[in-house]
Order: structure tokens, then sequence, then C-alpha cells
């Protein structure tokens, strides 16, 4: 199992990707309101707020996603964001990464039973 990790620059496509998340199968995901170092530095410091907007436009707050998938999901839960964003090797698309699980307790599988 993995622990996929999506930061989408723009919020408002974050419904897009767990509509069809839960079409195609992926279940379960939990999505936090995050925020970058630039915007938390530009939003503190005047100086980084001037520089951030020089080089790189106001970003606001992004969402950042979280799933717990099969190995088996990553591609498919990459190409599903990929779809909605926008190629990820692109400025102002987002981020996606994956860790093993090696331990999980709670997480129910398909048919609703508790993975062990």
């Amino acid at each position: 199992m993995k622990a996929l990790f999506a930061v989408i620059l723009k919020p408002e496509l974050l419904s897009s990707i767990l509509l069809e998340f839960n079409n195609q199968g992926i279940k379960g995901a939990t999505v936090f309101e995050s925020m970058g170092m630039g915007y938390l530095m530009a939003e503190s410091a005047p100086i980084f707020a001037r520089l951030s907007q020089v080089t790189m436009g106001s970003a606001a707050p992004s969402r950042t996603l979280m799933a717990v998938i099969e190995d088996r999901q990553v591609d498919l839960a990459v190409k599903i964001i990929e779809e909605v964003v926008g190629d990820l090797t692109q400025p102002n698309t987002g981020i996606v990464f994956t860790v093993p699980v090696d331990f999980i307790r709670g997480l129910r599988d398909t048919e609703g039973n508790y993975a062990v």
C-alpha cells in the first residue's frame, strides 16, 4: 500500500479529482487546507510578499489530498489528477508523491472489512 499525497494548487479543481477517484474505485481520501512556504513567508514579511508577486504571482492557499491506496492504483490516481490539473511537470499545477505504508489500522477495504 501507498500513501498518496497530492498538493493541488487550484482548490476549485479538487471536487473533480475526488469525483473521478470515486468513479474509478479510489475511496477514502482526506483533504487538508495547506499553504506553501512562499505564501507563508509573504504573509509574515512584506519584502517576501513583493518578491513572490514578481516571481510567482500571488499564490493562494492550496489543498493537499491524502489517500491510502493499493500500489496498483498509483498510476491511475496520478493520471486522474493530471487530467484535471494538467501536466504536473508544468508550473502552477501541483505536486504528487507517494510513501510506503508499513502499518495501518482502521482502514476498510472495498467490501467494508477492516484491513489488518
